[in-house]
């Protein structure tokens, strides 16, 4: 287990490491590639993408000064661009930018903290449904299948189920901020996405159908206990 732990934050490090020449760029943005040279003119010469595509441009970027510009707005697809460009002389400049979904790439602290944080919703999430499965809920009954005592533990095994609701919800939105942040991780990204904003959505509907759960219960239970009285059975 520790060197799974080990190896899950080493990953997590080198990730967080990664950097390029230019600030990261969010998915689906422009992004403006810019270099300072003093030439009579800049062209940039190819961009390829993360996949290994490479968009042949030989197109001249727009001068200001000694300032060259070029604006690319093809980044939908994550990952490490790396583009080329020539002046007037004949010289080539190799550069290269990231594209994030966030646009940002995470410090070893906010990565360790995500990472740490969602440890401990999961194991949370865990510990509560199994103390759910373990906790009785049907009231004890005699062999004639009449009640004779009222179970309280079930309560708490109804607030526990109310609970591990939100509980999942977070884990999800921390789960989700960690495919976000790390390029390794997109692939979940609308999964864990679409899992986060379902519930959510469906977090009012949760909470009245356990609000109704209980209102049942105590019912139900008032019921049994004027049945138990009648029997002159021990509550």
């Amino acid at each position: 287990m520790k060197k799974i732990l080990l190896c899950l934050m080493l990953g997590i490090f080198l990730i967080s490491l990664a950097t390029a020449t230019l600030p990261p760029v969010k998915q689906n943005e422009c992004v403006q590639l810019k270099t300072i040279l003093n030439t009579a003119w800049v062209n940039i010469s190819s961009i390829t993408y993360p996949n290994g595509t490479t968009l042949f441009l030989n197109q001249e970027m727009t001068k200001n000064a000694l300032t060259f510009n070029y604006t690319f707005c093809g980044t939908d697809t994550l990952g490490l661009y790396l583009y080329d460009y020539f002046d007037a002389e004949g010289n080539a400049y190799p550069n290269d930018f990231l594209v994030t979904p966030s646009g940002k790439v995470p410090t070893v602290a906010e990565s360790i903290l995500y990472f740490l944080l969602t440890i401990i919703m999961f194991a949370g999430s865990i510990a509560i449904f199994y103390l759910i499965l373990i906790i009785p809920y049907q009231n004890p009954k005699n062999e004639e299948g009449v009640v004779v005592e009222i179970t309280k533990l079930k309560y708490l095994k109804v607030f526990l189920i109310t609970i591990l609701y939100p509980i999942v919800i977070i884990t999800l939105n921390l789960m989700n901020g960690l495919a976000v942040n790390f390029m390794s991780l997109t692939i979940f990204t609308g999964i864990i996405g679409f899992m986060f904003e379902t519930l959510l959505r469906l977090a009012w509907m949760w909470t009245v159908v356990m609000a109704l759960w209980i209102i049942y219960l105590l019912i139900r239970d008032t019921n049994f206990r004027k049945i138990i009285k009648q029997h002159n059975l021990k509550i």
